[in-house]
């Protein structure tokens, strides 16, 4: 569970795709409200007994009930509220947690999160048709990270990573732990663009790789192996993202120097080079 970074989201997700889980409008029903967590309970109690788990039922149906109390106004079908809102023409900002890359369908899986964290988690989450989508806007750091194991083909070992982690204030969000860093990885943001269809990128945290003298970016990756290839006007043998992660222990990065003496913190013009740069891969 540590390497794969799973929070408590997985265990939720588990009940709810096992048909066990309990949805907030149970609240409003609470006789069946109760029969559902007790079953939940017992359910839980079986599965885990090796480590002695045990569900006070009684004490736990009392506490949700003052929290039914409180909540039954505010409780309401965000489905109709949404569907509603975008057809009297309101705009409807979706933000996105974690990342395209931890998608639970198109990331590195198994190291990603329970649940889908691309385009279509906004369909299946949010119960908006996807006609009614107009723009995807796709944040991107000008490096790459990530929390706990999994492929990471540009990330930099040492010294090098750490400085970027500590510039960078990168910790995971919910485990705290540090993130790894590395520099940006085109291969990954040419695939998530691809599965999300972003109309727009927005680029960030350009001025945290001012610490450094040159940067990089990775836009491809070499095979150390025999495999079916495209072949690029660069005259490197590539391949989209692989689907298999044993196929990365056979990898190189291919990352061009981009710019020298970027620690002078002239930001503008580091920003219009990396841009330059970025829009060539």
């Amino acid at each position: 569970f540590d390497s794969l970074c799973l929070t408590k989201a997985a265990s939720i997700h588990s009940s709810k795709m096992s048909r066990g889980g309990i949805r907030f409008g149970d609240l409003l029903h609470f006789g069946e409200f109760k029969e559902k967590f007790a079953r939940m309970a017992r359910n839980k109690e079986k599965r885990f007994q090796e480590f002695d788990f045990h569900v006070d039922v009684d004490a736990e149906v009392e506490r949700y009930a003052e929290y039914a109390k409180k909540l039954e106004n505010v409780i309401i079908d965000t489905v109709y509220e949404l569907n509603n809102w975008a057809q009297q023409g309101q705009r409807i900002l979706v933000e996105g947690a974690n990342a395209t890359m931890l998608d639970i369908d198109f990331g590195t899986y198994p190291y990603v999160t329970s649940s889908n964290a691309s385009i279509g988690g906004a369909v299946t989450g949010l119960g908006l048709a996807a006609n009614k989508i107009e723009c995807v806007i796709g944040v991107v750091k000008a490096y790459t990270t990530r929390v706990g194991a999994g492929p990471f083909p540009t990330e930099l070992l040492g010294e090098d990573g750490e400085r970027l982690q500590k510039e960078g204030h990168e910790v995971g969000t919910t485990t705290q732990r540090a993130r790894r860093c590395g520099w940006l990885d085109t291969v990954v943001v040419r695939y998530t663009s691809m599965i999300n269809g972003f109309k727009y990128l927005n680029l960030t945290k350009l001025d945290t790789l001012s610490i450094f003298d040159t940067i990089k970016i990775g836009f491809g990756y070499t095979y150390n192996v025999r495999c079916p290839c495209l072949l690029l006007n660069r005259s490197l043998y590539v391949l989209p993202y692989p689907t298999a992660l044993s196929i990365f222990s056979n990898f190189s990065i291919v990352s061009p120097v981009l710019i020298t003496g970027v620690n002078t913190r002239s930001h503008s013009r580091a920003y219009k080079i990396f841009i330059s740069v970025l829009c060539c891969f």
